[in-house]
């Protein structure tokens, strides 16, 4: 009664913190000391799981991450990006639970292919995006309730991330990945 659910990890292929082969004894050790009835699985980005159907097998609902900010895809405010991403992973593994596990639009930083970080921009996703995910009975967790200080800063290349404080520890605001709240 004190856990819905196991998540072993959280993008850690994303990040480059373990092999896939490596994440996969982690979630099949997790799951023999799980007690019955409770879910295991790991978060990771939308496309991880659309190109790892071997990862689906191994966990007992996917939790994906489907930011369209990072991904740079400012269509209808970033919502079109969101769902043509969930609908394409609900096609590719239509009998696997869907939850997406992160999912918001930041309120600083700079624009990144046209998807523009604010406030405005961050409550127009937000609103349609729990309109959507009511109406369609989407499970999901929004990412951020607080801007968070201590989070890193973006890295330079795209795909890649550094694990480096901010060095102005202000909310500036300069840093998206530390403005989602």
């Amino acid at each position: 009664g004190l856990a819905d659910a196991v998540i072993v990890g959280n993008e850690t292929l994303l990040l480059n913190v373990l092999t896939k082969e490596q994440l996969i004894e982690y979630l099949k050790e997790a799951r023999a000391i799980t007690p019955a009835g409770i879910p295991v699985t790991t978060g990771e980005g939308w496309k991880f799981w659309m190109d790892n159907p071997d990862l689906v097998d191994q966990v007992d609902f996917i939790l994906a991450h489907i930011y369209s900010y990072w991904d740079a895809d400012p269509r209808d405010g970033g919502l079109a990006y969101v769902i043509e991403s969930y609908r394409s992973l609900r096609e590719r593994y239509p009998d696997k639970r869907i939850v997406i596990g992160e999912t918001g639009w930041p309120s600083a930083g700079v624009a990144r292919g046209g998807a523009a970080p604010g406030e405005e921009n961050q409550r127009q996703f937000l609103q349609g995006f729990a309109k959507w995910a009511s109406d369609n009975s989407v499970e999901y967790t929004y990412f951020d309730a607080f801007d968070e200080e201590w989070k890193w800063r973006e890295g330079v290349e795209s795909g890649s991330y550094t694990n480096q404080m901010p060095t102005d520890r202000d909310f500036s605001g300069r840093y998206a990945g530390s403005s989602w709240g």
